[in-house]
């Protein structure tokens, strides 16, 4: 009786110790953050929209909001450069001062704005959109949209990429004693 009263208390001390010294539960938190508005996701590649020739700036109009997207009437910049010749541009003082001698042609560049093609634009995130107005985007075409029958590109603004940040309250486990050792033994 003796011996089982001993060994049921030497028992009970050691389950004592082993809770006191047993390690605290680790605890891990994780928070995710929205990484720089230029890292963009498109079908679950990462861009840099910045960098990456794939990415085109888009200007246009907005003609409707749909529940999958915006359908939008793309506006195209045109530009005609004018190359006027030196003999239609009359007596000049440049041609007085150079000794009769014909100058280089004047250049004019004329810009204005067209009516582009019909585009469907996909995961849109910036101020809010009404029909008529204007918007600026970069995106990256992304495919074919079905359109009352007629088939337009499908450019996708992509998601914004979000980063893991995980926090534990455990210690770092690397240290300077569980590094290898980068010292060299001389060979004999």
């Amino acid at each position: 009786m003796k011996k089982l009263l001993a060994w049921m208390l030497m028992t009970i001390a050691a389950v004592a110790d082993e809770k006191s010294n047993a390690p605290t539960p680790v605890g891990i938190t994780t928070n995710y953050v929205k990484a720089h508005w230029s890292f963009r996701r498109v079908d679950g590649k990462l861009y840099n929209i910045e960098k990456s020739v794939l990415w085109s700036d888009i200007k246009g109009t907005c003609i409707r909001m749909l529940t999958n997207g915006i359908l939008v009437r793309t506006v195209v910049e045109k530009r005609e450069i004018l190359r006027i010749p030196a003999s239609d541009a009359g007596p000049s003082i440049s041609n007085i001062l150079l000794g009769g001698r014909t100058p280089a042609p004047s250049v004019q560049t004329r810009k204005w704005e067209e009516d582009g093609p019909e585009i469907f634009l996909v995961n849109y995130d910036g101020p809010e959109l009404t029909t008529g107005r204007m918007i600026r985007v970069k995106a990256l075409r992304n495919g074919t949209y079905a359109n009352e029958g007629d088939l337009i590109e499908k450019w996708d603004c992509g998601t914004p990429n979000m980063v893991a940040v995980i926090v534990t309250n455990q210690p770092a486990l690397i240290s300077n004693t569980n590094r290898p050792s980068t010292k060299q033994t001389p060979t004999k």
